[in-house]
This record gives structure tokens, sequence and C-alpha cells, in this order.
């Protein structure tokens, strides 16, 4: 599905641990996240930005840097994602590849026809992933790093796939637990019922609109 690009603020959001997760699990895979922008963090700041105690940030760093997931740097004792990451990544890219393919030719004709950037996203739970892009030619473009991810909800992309599930799986996907949905901005829609009847205009009209739902100042 393709989607004028949103900008990437570049922060992980770190959910509350469920109690039917595995906490050291959560925590590693926190860690890692942290770690994804690339720079190099010390123990200290991965512990500040993950909320865990420093003894504990420290312990996991090791054991994802014995497994090759995080590196060390021996110059400054700062740690970054190790190499092991790229063959998880690899893995993934295989999947996606056959959709890739055959959606290239769509975004491509309409970064042409729009002269904007056009992304290819697959929805994953109740998030969009952006796994494709065609760069826009306008001097002033959004863009969103490919692998980074948004909620569907407050997304054109997200919403136009969203519009097309049955009334069945938004129930489960949104239950009336979950309300209020995340909200981004003053005009994100975080109620299923204002997010059923955008979909109802979705569908008649054959396209979904992200109207500074997702970034204030944002219309895509």
């Amino acid at each position: 599905m393709a989607d004028p690009g949103i900008q990437n603020r570049g922060v992980v959001p770190i959910p509350a641990p469920r109690r039917d997760r595995v906490q050291s699990l959560d925590r590693a895979l926190d860690v890692l996240e942290t770690l994804a922008h690339g720079e190099e963090l010390g123990v200290s700041e991965v512990a500040a930005r993950t909320g865990l105690v420093v003894s504990t940030a420290h312990r996991l760093l090791a054991g994802l840097s014995d497994r090759g997931y995080v590196g060390r740097n021996p110059a400054t004792g700062r740690y970054a994602l190790g190499y092991k990451v790229m063959e998880l990544a690899g893995g993934l890219e295989a999947r996606t590849a056959a959709l890739r393919a055959a959606a290239r030719p769509h975004l491509e004709a309409l970064q042409r026809a729009t002269g904007e950037t056009t992304n290819l996203v697959i929805l994953d739970a109740d998030r969009v992933v952006y796994i494709d892009q065609v760069e826009g030619s306008h001097s002033v473009r959004m863009f969103t790093e490919l692998g980074s991810s948004a909620l569907a909800h407050t997304t054109g992309s997200g919403k136009a796939i969203l519009a097309h599930r049955s009334a069945e799986a938004i129930v489960k996907l949104y239950p009336a637990s979950r309300e209020p949905l995340e909200r981004l901005t003053s005009r994100t829609l975080t109620s299923v019922e204002a997010l059923r009847h955008d979909f109802l205009r979705i569908r008649r009209r054959g396209y979904a609109l992200d109207s500074e739902e997702h970034e204030a100042g944002v219309t895509c």
C-alpha cells in the first residue's frame, strides 16, 4: 500500500511489560530497540533510555554481546548493534522480496504521477512497517526510514489496510478495553467508532487520508 512518507521521529516507544510475557526477554528487546538507531551508547545511557537499573542493563548487554547481537567498542566501552542482527534482517528481507518486486512498478508509477515519496507497508498487529520506498522528486519532501513502523490507526496506509479487514478482526485488534487509542496529535482518531466511520469513507472513495493524525502539519 503506497503512502506519501511520514517522517520517522527516531523514537522507540517502550511498552509496559505484560504479565504473561517473560520480563527478561522484554528487557533484552528493549535494549536492542534502543540501540537500533545506530549510535553507540554507554551502559548508563542504555539504562536511562530503557528505564532499567544500570546493573541490569550491563548484564543484558553482556549477554547480547556474547551472542553477537550487540558489539562493544573496546576504545570507548560503548555499545552498538552487532552484525548478528543482519542475519535476522536478511531472512526477513528474503520473505518480503516477492511482495516488494510485485509492488515496485506501482510505487514508481505513483511517484511519477505525484512527485511524492511513495511507500510500501505491511500490517503487523496494530502497526504498519515500511518495507520499500521510492523517494519523491520535490525539493521539500517527507521520508520514512525503511524498517520503521507506525501505529496503523494514525496513518493513511494503515487505515487503508484496516478498512478492508473484517469487523471481527477489528474488534480483536481494538477491543473496547484499549480505548482511547493512543493519540499522537489533536486529530488522531482514538475511538473504534470513529475509525469505523472513517473506514466506511475510505471504502466509498477508494483511498485513505492521514489528516494530521500522525504528525501535526502533515497531511498525506
